[in-house]
Order: structure tokens, then sequence, then C-alpha cells
């Protein structure tokens, strides 16, 4: 299949149903929301806020006991109102979020908090593995060209608020997409863990 702008993050929920938060109570500040697990893949719902599975919510960053998007969000974006770049902006959340929770269920796994003798922690596994074998090949190439499209943002055309507005969301993405193209180099050990890990699963069955 060819890759575009859409970046076919098949595990993604397409932006269309991942239905960007509309209550201004979920706004931190005027613009800004957290990314949530369940709007990067669906079927992780039922591990939605829960301290074992959930590590947007969950983040060593806010604390150990602060819920990441009440507090301070790992990973964020913004949104202006101008939807090509809000699609940006959302899309390079969606991304590194999807790396953060890839990355940090490899870290729980390897120190024995996550078990496949565990039939709650087999079926997170299983969700987590199905989507890094579909997004890690492509991840960095699709975090450089969401990269290269937010640098690529200027003012013409925009109002100085709009503009104040594209800047802070362009900073965000820019800090967002770091996460990943910073770990560039643990990419492919991560794909050969999750492959060893869709192995382990196969022979459970």
């Amino acid at each position: 299949m060819a890759r575009s702008l859409a970046l076919a993050l098949v595990t993604l929920l397409p932006l269309s149903s991942c239905s960007i938060v509309e209550s201004t109570a979920d706004f931190l500040g005027s613009d800004i929301l957290p990314l949530r697990m369940t709007q990067i893949e669906s079927t992780l719902a039922p591990f939605s806020a829960e301290r074992d599975y959930d590590y947007l919510a969950f983040s060593e960053q806010a604390g150990e006991d602060a819920i990441a998007y009440a507090d301070s969000p790992t990973i964020r974006y913004h949104r202006t109102g101008l939807q090509s770049y809000d699609d940006i902006f959302y899309r390079s959340a969606l991304l590194a979020g999807q790396f953060h929770q890839f990355s940090e269920t490899l870290t729980r796994y390897r120190a024995g908090d996550l078990s496949l003798d565990d039939d709650r922690d087999t079926r997170f596994i299983s969700a987590m593995v199905a989507g890094a074998l579909q997004t890690l090949p492509g991840i960095v190439d699709d975090a450089q060209t969401l990269m290269s499209r937010a640098r690529s943002f200027n003012r013409q055309g925009l109002t100085p608020g709009q503009w104040t507005q594209v800047s802070a969301g362009v900073t965000q993405t820019v800090s967002n997409l770091n996460l990943i193209l910073d770990r560039r180099d643990e990419v492919d050990d991560m794909l050969g863990d999750y492959e060893r890990l869709q192995y382990e699963l196969d022979s459970l069955e």
C-alpha cells in the first residue's frame, strides 16, 4: 500500500472517528489537549486509566500518584481551529502516544510487571503486539514526515493571533515527535522484541 501523509497508521483510529475532545473542561488552558490511550486504539478502552496498562494517564513524568491528563501530560496537542494545522498536531501526538505505549509495555514486560501467565496482561500485550508490528517498521519515517510538515508552516495568510497559536502547536509537535526521533536507534530492537512476543503468544494457543 502506498504510504502518504495519512501515514498508514492502520492501528490508529481514523481522525474522523477519533473525535477531538470538545468540552472546555478537557482543555489545559485555552487550546492544549491531552492525548488519551483510547484515542490511540479503541480496543484498549478496557485498560484505560489503569496504572498497570495506561502509560499516558499514569506517567512517570507526572509523579507516582498523578493522572497525567489531569495534571501534566507527557503528550499533548494543540487545537487552533485551523484544520490543516490541527490535523498534523493531532496525528503527531497519536504517533508519539503509540511509541510511548509500545516502549513502556516492553519496559514493564522485561521487568516482570506484565506476564503472559496472567490472562488480563496477555490480552493487553496482544493488543500492543498487534499495534507495534503494524506501526514500528515505518514509525521513524512517519515521524520525519510529520516533522517536516510541521516545520514548513509559515505565517502567510494567518492573523497574528492565529500564528501565535500555530507556533505553539508546532513547538508541542516537535517535542512529541522527538520522543520518537531521539530514540530512533532503539526501534529495530523494539520491533524484534515484539516479534518474539508474537511468537510467545502464538505458542500459547
